[in-house]
């Protein structure tokens, strides 16, 4: 009995983080749409032009930068809490994409928040500085952990396509949640092409329908779902 209340709040718990996470997804979409266009600097490289843009106008950018790195953590928490949901007869590959995941998002908090510190720190001194001095620094760029965007974006996308396979083969999902897992999965793996070969557009792409709508719809969904099942 009390094993399966632990069980039970696990899952409710691991709910409210799936709808946290819900929340976070659209803030990073709606933040990414509202940085000056010279700030996304992931299919473009970094310029001086970042720089300045970052000293005069940083909210959105903040708030970008600080939301991904939250939402890592909180993907995290659903990662581990969906363990309990799926049951103790996981397959090898879905073990090992969970393994894969949850070294990518913590890669990616990581990086987020040394990107955004880094940035903000030589925003405030670059425009003092001289022209060759403003071309070395645009030249070696951000701090980057993940610069093709695989741990962040490749091995989401993977994990995500597997657990909704298996959770809509087990029938423990409706088919419509999981065909928004899907195409999110998906996404996930437009904005590691996007980044791995510069194309702006599959970024942005894929920030519009997957950070705005489908992230948001498929945590929000799930949450509810866990909590009810955990209730």
């Amino acid at each position: 009995m009390e094993t399966q209340i632990k069980a039970n709040d696990s899952q409710c718990l691991t709910g409210v983080c799936a709808i946290l996470a819900s929340l976070s997804y659209w803030i990073i979409g709606a933040s990414h749409f509202l940085m000056p266009k010279a700030q996304l600097h992931f299919a473009t490289g970094i310029t001086a032009d970042f720089f300045k843009s970052l000293a005069s106008k940083s909210t959105a950018f903040q708030v970008h930068y600080w939301t991904f790195a939250i939402s890592s953590l909180l993907i995290m928490a659903v990662v581990l809490g969906l363990k309990n949901f799926l049951g103790p007869r996981q397959s090898l590959w879905l073990r090992l994409t969970e393994v894969l995941v949850l070294i990518g998002l913590a890669v990616t908090a990581l990086e987020f928040i040394l990107m955004q510190n880094y940035a903000l720190r030589l925003a405030k001194e670059f425009q003092d500085l001289d022209i060759s001095a403003q071309t070395i620094i645009s030249t070696i760029s951000l701090p980057r952990l993940d610069p093709e965007g695989l741990f962040g974006f490749g091995l989401s996308g993977l994990w995500l396509g597997t657990v909704n396979l298996i959770m809509l083969k087990a029938n423990q999902i409706p088919k419509l949640l999981a065909i928004f897992g899907l195409l999110g999965a998906f996404l996930n793996e437009l904005v590691f092409v996007g980044v791995l070969f510069h194309i702006a557009f599959l970024i942005d792409l894929a920030a519009g329908v997957g950070a705005m709508i489908v992230g948001p719809v498929w945590f929000l969904w799930l949450g509810i779902r866990l909590i009810r099942h955990g209730g």
